[in-house]
């Protein structure tokens, strides 16, 4: 199977990915947190460096914006009270990527093509992974009904429910207001973007040695259902897309979308061994994180530091340690991403990092249970 890496911006996409994050306070050093366990601490530390360096770019871009405008709030918000669940603007986006046009207008104008080209043809709205960043068509039999019951079927909450019919209802409307409304933000985000070329560069050099390492087809392997990958086609376009760090998605050349080729494309936090998160971790690289936290002491440092920031000599005084042993203990600790680090002048204060700790437990559990 051969690929192609595009290079971006796919320029819709990144706006409304760099809105979605911004106007729900979700950051991308959050992102990268949550995919700790899949990395060497130095590719750890380069994708932290690379996180930075986005977050920066979000926040000039969005300085002038108020996340709190009704319009604004309309398209971005989140979904229910999941902070990094979907928006409207996404779905109205997402699922018709097909990585033809990177132009915002004429991306714009693409996508009513298709999501008329598929009402023409039948095709009927269905959620996929509850709520995933995309939707997919379908025109299997079993349709609850009209476009109404089918966004009802979605299960997302009632008023979620009817901003996303009203949108859908009067597509183009939508679309002309949603790109009227971010087309400010989209051109400073270009520019922005042609001063970073080397993020892409970077990303997609990635993503080529490890696509030539593996072989496109045993990566897609690692993450898609046996239904997806008996539909995949001969060649397939990779997107990589800066602002939306936690997608990763392919569409197979058989969809309603009816290309002929495959996609997909791939948020920037996104590692490759980090793909086959449900199958687990390695069993040695799991047993050694938990014997790094797994006595008395180290789950006191643990507690501790959960309820305030300190240093290695007085957290050796008020735990009755050696500080030489402490320290040691506080670097590994730091170094399989347990706790955070800050430095001032003069000492290196610590803190636990409570998403890091949960997201490990998650990966016990997965490794307990993998086949």
């Amino acid at each position: 199977m051969s690929y192609e890496i595009l290079h971006g911006p796919f320029l819709l996409m990144e706006t409304v990915a760099m809105l979605h994050k911004y106007v729900n306070g979700i950051s991308f050093q959050e992102t990268i947190s949550r995919q700790r366990f899949f990395m060497s601490n130095p590719d750890y530390l380069a994708r932290c460096r690379k996180m930075a360096r986005l977050q920066a770019a979000m926040e000039e871009v969005c300085a002038g914006l108020d996340p709190q405008a009704p319009r604004i709030r309309h398209y971005f918000a989140c979904a229910g009270e999941n902070s990094e669940g979907v928006c409207l603007a996404q779905l109205m986006t997402h699922p018709f990527c097909t990585l033809r046009e990177t132009e915002l207008h004429r991306n714009a104008a693409e996508i009513c093509g298709i999501w008329e080209d598929l009402q023409r043809r039948g095709y009927w709205l269905t959620s996929r992974n509850g709520e995933n960043m995309v939707f997919a068509f379908t025109n299997d039999p079993g349709c609850p009904g009209d476009l109404f019951m089918q966004i009802k079927a979605m299960r997302f909450p009632g008023e979620f429910q009817m901003k996303m019919y009203e949108c859908f209802r009067d597509f183009r409307r939508s679309m002309a207001e949603l790109v009227e409304l971010i087309e400010p933000w989209a051109a400073a985000l270009e520019e922005i973007l042609k001063r970073e070329t080397a993020l892409f560069r970077e990303t997609e050099e990635y993503w080529d040695a490890h696509f030539r390492r593996t072989g496109l087809e045993a990566f897609v392997a690692t993450f898609a259902s046996e239904p997806f990958l008996e539909k995949l086609g001969a060649h397939t376009r990779v997107a990589v897309l800066l602002m939306d760090s936690d997608l990763l998605t392919a569409i197979a050349a058989h969809s309603p979308l009816a290309l002929e080729y495959n996609i997909l494309y791939i948020g920037s936090a996104i590692p490759a061994n980090g793909l086959p998160r449900s199958r687990g971790g390695d069993i040695e690289t799991v047993g050694n994180m938990l014997k790094c936290i797994g006595d008395k002491k180290r789950l006191e440092i643990l507690r501790r530091l959960s309820r305030e920031p300190s240093y290695g000599l007085e957290l050796a005084e008020e735990l009755g340690m050696d500080s030489g042993h402490m320290s040691r203990i506080l670097s590994q600790m730091h170094g399989y991403g347990f706790l955070r680090e800050d430095k001032d002048r003069l000492r290196v204060y610590y803190q636990t990092d409570r998403e890091a700790l949960h997201n490990f437990l998650e990966l016990v559990e997965d490794t307990v249970f993998s086949n």
